[in-house]
C-alpha cells in the first residue's frame, strides 16, 4: 500500500465513510395522493421538523394498517429517526416495514444503508444490499435505474469499508475486489458518477497497483481520478448556487480527487503534473473553513 505523507494528511479522510457524502436515502415511491396526514408528515420531514414528522408518522401508522401506506409510514419514520440520531428505533421501523412487506427491495436497501452508515454492521449491510439488488425487478420501473445505482454504491462502500479493515489484518483483498466491481456497476448505470469514479480510482491505486505490479491499474486509477474531477466540476457548474458559494462537501470532494491524482502523478514521476494538482489542493484547502 502506497504512503506519501505530505499529501496523506490532506487526503487521509478519503478512506472514511463515503456514504456520508450523499444524503440520498433509498426510499419507496411517494405516498398515495389524498392521504393528508402522511403528506404532512413527509413535508415536515423534508423541512427538517423531525420530531413533528415522527409524531405524524406515528399517528398515521396507528390509523392505517394497509399496504403500501403502512410500509411507507414505517420507512419514512425510520428515516426520521435516523435524522434524530435514534438508530435502534430506525432499525425497529425497518424491521416492521419488512414484516408488512417481505422481500421488499426498498426496505432492504434502506436497512442496509442504516447498518452500514450508522451502525458499523458491515456484513449485515452487505447481506441486505445484495438481496435488494437481487429483487430489483420489484423496484418501480420509472426510478429503477437511479435506485439501483444508489444500492450498488452503498454495497460498494460496504465492501470497501469491511475489506479495508480486513486488509489491515492481512486479509480482505477479495472484499476490495468486490468493491471495485460494485463501483463499476454504478458507473455502468451512471457513467458520469464522480464519486464512484473517484472511489474506484482510489482503491485501484492504493490496494492493487503495487501488489500486481500492474501498470494498467495505475493508468486506470489516473483515468478514474481525472473523470472524478471532470464530472464533479460538471455537477458544480450545472447549478446556480446561492451567493455563488459552492457547498463545502463538494469542495472537500474536489480536493480529495485532486489529491488522489497528485499522488498518482507523484508515483509515476510526473513532477509537473504533481505540482499542478497539489497546488490546486492547497487552493481548495483555503476555501474550507
Amino acid at each position: 500500500m502506497k504512503v506519501f505523507l505530505p499529501i496523506l494528511i490532506i487526503f487521509g479522510s478519503l478512506v472514511g465513510m463515503f456514504s456520508c457524502f450523499t444524503e440520498d436515502p433509498i426510499v419507496p415511491p411517494p405516498f398515495p395522493e389524498g392521504d393528508l396526514l402522511a403528506e404532512e408528515a413527509q413535508e415536515r420531514l423534508q423541512s427538517k421538523e423531525i420530531e413533528k414528522s415522527i409524531a405524524l408518522f406515528t399517528e398515521s401508522i396507528e390509523e392505517n394498517a394497509d399496504f403500501p401506506l403502512s410500509r411507507n409510514n414505517y420507512l419514512y419514520r425510520g428515516i426520521a429517526y435516523i435524522s434524530h440520531g435514534e438508530y435502534d428505533l430506525a432499525l425497529n421501523d425497518f424491521d416492521d416495514a419488512l414484516n408488512v412487506s417481505p422481500n421488499d427491495p426498498y426496505v432492504l436497501a434502506q436497512r442496509g444503508r442504516l447498518l452500514l452508515t450508522y451502525m458499523d454492521e458491515h456484513q449485515l449491510a452487505i447481506a441486505d444490499l445484495t438481496e435488494a439488488i437481487s429483487l430489483s425487478s420489484r423496484i418501480d420501473e420509472e426510478s429503477r435505474e437511479k435506485v439501483l445505482s444508489n444500492i450498488h454504491r452503498e454495497l460498494a462502500d460496504a465492501y470497501f469499508i469491511y475489506g479495508r479493515t480486513l486488509y489491515e489484518q492481512g486479509q480482505g483483498a477479495d472484499m476490495l475486489q468486490k468493491a471495485l466491481d460494485e463501483y463499476s456497476s454504478v458507473i455502468e448505470l451512471d457513467s458520469v458518477n464522480s464519486l464512484s469514479h473517484g472511489q474506484r480510482g482510489f482503491i485501484r491505486w492504493t490496494y492493487f497497483s503495487d501488489d500486481s505490479n500492474d501498470e494498467g491499474a495505475v493508468n486506470e486509477s489516473l483515468e478514474d481520478a481525472t473523470k472524478a474531477i471532470d464530472y464533479l466540476e460538471q455537477d458544480i457548474t450545472a447549478v446556480e448556487w446561492p451567493g455563488n458559494e459552492v457547498p463545502e462537501n463538494m469542495i472537500i470532494q474536489m480536493r480529495r480527487w485532486f489529491a488522489l491524482r497528485a499522488l498518482i502523478h507523484q508515483g509515476l514521476g510526473n513532477d509537473e503534473e504533481y505540482e499542478r494538482d497539489i497546488s490546486v489542493v492547497g487552493q481548495l484547502n483555503e476555501m474550507i473553513p
